[in-house]
């Protein structure tokens, strides 16, 4: 190899030696500044989580328009405004729901019940566990301890005749054989579904299983005063719906 040939190899391994020096200062400079943002969102991360508690504690509670329940509550809530002042959004009914139920309601019902736990029957219906495990843990008494399934009061189904497959020409009947109250939901005129108050827990089976779209039924809140722990020699309130 002449000496103008061993230049011109040299000139190459020093260019791309050059050039892969360069490649690997990019890409160790890369990582540092990913390690570096990484570590501030995770610093970020932790400081948030400080300041759940104190942020939960700093939240609205009953104001001047929570008086009447806009969302269904678990089993045994208290009246909406006692509720919202004792309620710690603390998550420990959700955990025990052993159907995942009852979730905390989003941003869109305002402040004063964000994060607080609610139901949606209509999409995934109450159990009526015998125990009512959601209500035993509640450790503020928002959600009083009820003595059985049977106390149980969630609210009310509504049936909107127009919405009904049974007024718009298709037969049905696929509420009337989910219901696990007896006498609590029966065929009407039509075939129209009529819904017993007395009987009705508001677990929402009907309305979960309702064929029509929209849903022809759908759940109404209760705000009726749960009732009191056995023991406690306290009487009961009838439902205010």
């Amino acid at each position: 190899m002449g000496a103008d040939d061993q230049s011109k190899a040299s000139g190459r391994r020093d260019f791309f030696r050059g050039a892969f020096t360069r490649l690997q200062e990019t890409a160790l400079g890369a990582a540092r500044e990913f390690a570096k943002a990484s570590a501030e969102l995770a610093d970020a991360a932790n400081a948030a989580t400080e300041e759940v508690p104190r942020y939960h504690r700093a939240r609205p509670r009953a104001g001047d328009g929570d008086s009447v329940r806009r969302v269904v509550r678990p089993p045994g809530a208290l009246p909406e405004p006692r509720f919202l002042q004792a309620c710690e959004r603390c998550r420990l009914c959700i955990d025990a729901c052993p159907e995942n139920a009852i979730f905390r309601a989003g941003p869109q019902f305002g402040a004063g019940i964000e994060l607080t736990p609610m139901m949606r029957p209509d999409q995934r219906p109450c159990a009526l566990c015998v125990d009512v495990p959601c209500a035993a843990a509640c450790p503020t008494g928002a959600l009083v301890p009820l003595p059985s399934a049977d106390a149980i009061q969630l609210g009310l189904a509504i049936v909107m005749d127009n919405l009904c497959l049974n007024t718009r020409g298709e037969s049905c009947d696929a509420c009337l054989g989910v219901c696990p109250c007896p006498g609590a939901i029966a065929a009407g005129p039509k075939g129209v579904p009529r819904v017993d108050a007395d009987a009705c827990t508001g677990c929402g089976l009907c309305a979960h299983h309702c064929r029509a779209y929209p849903k022809a039924i759908h759940i109404r809140p209760s705000n009726a005063e749960p009732p009191a722990p056995a023991g406690t020699g306290q009487g009961v309130e009838l439902p205010n719906r």
